[in-house]
């Protein structure tokens, strides 16, 4: 805040017993959340009053202190009592709101005794309100121009055509995708269509035959002024199919940029993904001398499903890395906060069926049938009733079921999209095997066949506490944000896991954070959206961060 930087200033004019410590400061400062101030309670201090407080900074008797006391108290008090009018003048880049408090709240109870001072360099206000507003209209044009994962052509393209524009060193398709890896790939026809698709709404022509055939990867290297550590921050581009809500309720409706391609839309954040992943590329490209190291931007296709990381990691994009972010929007954490870890993401198995049966008239000869509609059906009563892990959390889910040609026809085809997930990679392999054992019997009880193939997989990871603090410690210049190291409990499931565990099988830090936004609706729903707003102080956080970790001297 503004006057926690002036703070260290002040207390060294007062007659104090003992040297300032400037992290008991701010802890002390944290303190007077009790009356509504904006941040988290972590010492017992208030209540003992101003004197006393101040001797719980500074040690000795608390009498003389009434005055020098007031001198430190007063300057919150009225920081916090001014509020919005002081986020305002310090940082006007971004809308400030009222910072909310979760479990991610509460910067000095989560970065404990090791608080470090802040940074001697920000960032310019006028580079980040041009990042922002080139990233809000970013963000527009690719919800209106979704694109489902392994078809990222348009989306992949652009990027690659701004990542140029910026200096960068640009990689892509089979540069960065091992191509056998790839599993759950559209079919020739279908790709065909999407690359013709985005070659006719704006797709770059000098970057989109490189993505040819599904190899929608593309990584942008920047190369600091300094020696230092490698530094990869990991995005994800693809959108869901799902239909978007029309109605002028839903705000991108409203305003014009709601999907145009019908029944596909962008239900999880990850054109905003992208959107920050160049505007924070943006940023260190013009802050270039201040840069140590190499930054890796990492734009991932292929997310929803898991079916992107994989193919990249084998293709070695990650092996030089020595801290390594992946960043989610949303996920139940508001605006104005950030978690700077999550740990919890489940590992998961993804599953296509098909059931071929025989067709037959359904009422002249039933009997000479086979069909694959029924046993589709009790398919997916007997995955439901698979008996849950007692080691752990476990699911199931049947996404689609399609069968059938007509009412008076017994089915002769039917197929499920179906996925199982598990705490561990051993709980989500016990609930494959007894998912194929339920399609094989319902097979076998209708006389029919069945093919079961893996179209993609997640594992799990967890971030890496120290790089979590770090992370933290850029979130905490930022006096309007409340992030915290504590980490935060996913409840679904990451491929970004895969480069997680490669970073860290090699000696290297990784963690997976959440830019917090208030959301009009669930992920994966048709009315989702975020708060545009929290773009700005996003990007802000992701350049601090990618700063910071290049400073690591630990990791050189």
């Amino acid at each position: 805040m503004l006057f926690r930087h002036l703070l260290p200033n002040v207390l060294s004019s007062l007659p104090v017993q003992a040297a300032v410590d400037v992290p008991r400061a701010v802890e002390f400062e944290a303190s007077l959340s009790c009356l509504g101030l904006g941040v988290a309670v972590t010492t017992p201090s208030l209540g003992l009053g101003v004197a006393q407080g101040y001797q719980y900074l500074f040690g000795g008797a608390w009498w003389p202190s009434v005055v020098p006391g007031l001198a430190v108290v007063l300057p919150v008090l009225a920081e916090n009592l001014l509020g919005d009018v002081v986020r305002d003048a310090t940082a006007p880049h971004y809308r400030r709101r009222p910072v909310r408090h979760t479990q991610c709240a509460g910067r000095s109870a989560q970065l404990g005794s090791e608080w470090k001072r802040p940074m001697a360099f920000s960032p310019p206000a006028e580079l980040l309100e041009t990042a922002t507003r080139r990233a809000v209209a970013l963000r527009r044009d690719l919800h209106r121009h979704p694109e489902l994962g392994l078809t990222e052509f348009r989306t992949a393209s652009l990027v690659a055509q701004r990542l140029e524009a910026l200096g960068l060193d640009v990689k892509l398709g089979r540069q960065v995708m091992d191509s056998a890896s790839r599993v759950g790939l559209p079919d020739e026809r279908e790709l065909e269509r999407c690359y013709r698709r985005a070659a006719a709404e704006g797709a770059s022509a000098a970057f989109l035959p490189a993505l040819a055939g599904g190899h929608t990867a593309v990584v942008g290297l920047l190369k600091g002024a300094d020696a230092g550590p490698v530094v990869a921050l990991r995005v994800d581009m693809d959108a869901l199919p799902i239909h978007e809500d029309e109605t002028q309720a839903h705000l991108p409706a409203r305003e014009g940029f709601a999907s145009i391609h019908p029944g596909v839309m962008h239900a999880c954040g990850h054109d905003v993904h992208t959107a920050l992943g160049l505007a924070a590329a943006e940023v260190l490209s013009r802050l270039r001398d201040r840069v140590k190291g190499t930054v890796k931007f990492l734009f991932q296709p292929a997310e929803e499903g898991g079916r992107g990381a994989a193919p990249m990691v084998r293709a070695g994009v990650v092996e030089d890395v020595d801290h390594f972010v992946a960043i989610h929007i949303g996920t139940g954490v508001p605006s104005l906060s950030a978690c700077a870890a999550v740990n919890g993401h489940l590992a998961s198995v993804k599953l296509d069926t098909t059931f071929r049966g025989r067709s037959a008239h359904a009422g002249g000869q039933p009997d000479q049938g086979r069909n694959a509609l029924l046993a589709a059906a009790e398919a997916v009563q007997a995955l439901y009733a698979i008996s849950r892990h007692h080691a752990g959390r476990s699911r199931v889910n049947v996404g689609t079921m399609r069968a059938g040609s007509g009412r008076n026809v017994i089915a002769d085809h039917a197929f499920l999209e179906i996925e199982v997930r598990g705490e561990t990679e051993e709980i989500a392999e016990y609930m494959r095997r007894r998912a194929e054992a339920a399609l094989q019997g319902a097979a076998l009880m209708q006389d029919v066949k069945v093919e079961v193939r893996i179209v993609g997989r997640t594992t799990t990871a967890d971030s890496d506490p120290e790089l979590a603090r770090l992370i933290a410690e850029a979130g905490a210049e930022m006096p309007a944000i409340s992030i915290s190291a504590v980490p935060h409990q996913a409840g679904g499931s990451e491929d970004a896991t895969y480069f997680m565990r490669r970073v860290q099988k090699r000696g290297g830090k990784a963690a997976y954070a959440v830019i917090g936004s208030d959301l009009a609706s669930g992920h994966h729903t048709p009315r989702f959206d975020i708060d545009e707003s929290d773009i700005g102080w996003g990007i802000e956080l992701l350049a601090r961060t990618l700063l910071r970790l290049g400073s690591d001297s630990k990791a050189e």
